[in-house]
């Protein structure tokens, strides 16, 4: 006699998430080998499925060449990062608080202005 099928069904249930960045600690695990890479430099791309965060390092030449190497892409779902501004945008305002207010970096355009204005001053003297 043949044995009969039944279909089984399995039932998947979430645990609950933590609600607290101290419930987050708990059960973040961070790699022992986790690279810390410095950058100064970042380009911000998007499409319909995906935001990518391409990372990287503005440097000048000795003869004042501007170039930026992007060494680092991050890729993420839109809906991800909504989140991760927010996250990024909390521990910024908490680094005001600790440090006081982050500088405004320059323009471009104000940057090479005050080089020229260097640059003239020097050869004057």
């Amino acid at each position: 006699m043949a044995k009969k099928r039944t279909k089984q069904t399995q039932t998947f249930k979430f645990s609950p998430l933590p609600k607290t960045a101290e419930e987050v600690a708990e059960i973040t695990i961070q790699d022992p080998n986790i690279p810390t890479v410095y950058f100064n430099h970042a380009r911000v791309a998007a499409g319909l499925l995906d935001v990518r965060i391409f990372l990287g390092e503005q440097t000048v030449s000795p003869i004042g060449q501007v170039s930026f190497t992007e060494k680092l892409c991050i890729a993420m779902s839109p809906e991800f990062a909504q989140i991760f501004l927010g996250l990024f945008a909390k521990q910024l305002m908490h680094y005001e608080k600790i440090f006081g207010k982050i500088r405004q970096v320059r323009s471009p355009e104000e940057i090479q202005k005050a080089i020229n204005q260097a640059v003239e001053s020097e050869v004057k003297h």
